[in-house]
């Protein structure tokens, strides 16, 4: 855990990034397959990425981003471009949407040769990095904010008692997921496959996020987490008022 001062509030996400990238460069090494969820946290990653020469490196998509207000995901495949880029990596797509309307229709997706390829090298990826979505965040999460939920999903997130997501899949305080129904429509890699991912590499500012950073940690999603030390004070805090109740 990297807990990162914070001088100037405005700019801690900046500041938490910048962080970031200077550790994530440790952590990927020649011939890896690391995976890339989207949003707003990842987007500043990627602009502070520095030039690193890895060599046979697969950069794939942790979750499809297609919705009614971006039909092609063109946030998710600049931010996978920059990435691979940056890395001298190979990018792998995933061209789906963040959610489908119906479990069925993906369930019937998921049988497809080509999509599957992708879901596989998810699954057997390397490194994970992520950030945490939360709709209290000060600095609104993508998928909270740019019309991926309509009103019934947000009530539903609400009576599941859902505190916050990676890679466009749901989970409560305590850490756990089973029964949410949004999560069955959603395309990211799931939060037990995630578990699996042998290096989990998390990058969260914000006190708004201090609830689902909390819920990550206990769901036992994150190896490596950098936050700003105002967040991580106020997760402590949570975690001891929730063991001793």
């Amino acid at each position: 855990v990297t807990a990162v001062p914070i001088e100037n509030r405005s700019a801690a996400l900046e500041t938490v990034t910048r962080r970031a990238e200077s550790e994530l460069s440790f952590l990927v090494s020649d011939g890896d397959t690391v995976g890339i969820a989207w949003g707003t946290t990842m987007s500043m990653l990627a602009m502070h990425l520095n030039p690193l020469a890895r060599s046979h490196t697969l950069v794939v998509q942790l979750n499809g981003a297609g919705s009614l207000v971006d039909v092609a995901g063109a946030h998710a495949e600049d931010l996978l471009g920059r990435f691979s880029e940056a890395w001298s990596a190979t990018p792998v797509v995933f061209p789906v949407p963040a959610f489908f309307d119906h479990a069925t229709t993906r369930d019937a997706l998921w049988r497809e040769r080509s999509i599957d390829k992708v879901r596989v090298l998810q699954r057997s990826c390397d490194v994970a990095v992520f950030s945490i979505g939360s709709s209290a965040a000060e600095v609104p999460s993508r998928v909270y904010a740019a019309g991926y939920l309509g009103a019934d999903d947000s009530d539903e997130l609400a009576s599941a008692g859902i505190v916050g997501d990676i890679a466009t899949n749901f989970f409560r305080g305590d850490g756990s997921f089973e029964g949410v129904e949004l999560n069955s429509r959603a395309s990211g890699i799931m939060l037990e496959d995630l578990r699996s991912v042998p290096k989990r590499f998390c990058v969260v500012s914000g006190v708004g996020k201090a609830e689902a950073l909390a819920g990550a940690l206990r769901g036992g999603f994150v190896t490596h987490l950098v936050a700003d030390a105002p967040l991580l004070t106020v997760v402590e805090e949570l975690t001891r008022d929730g063991d001793d109740s």
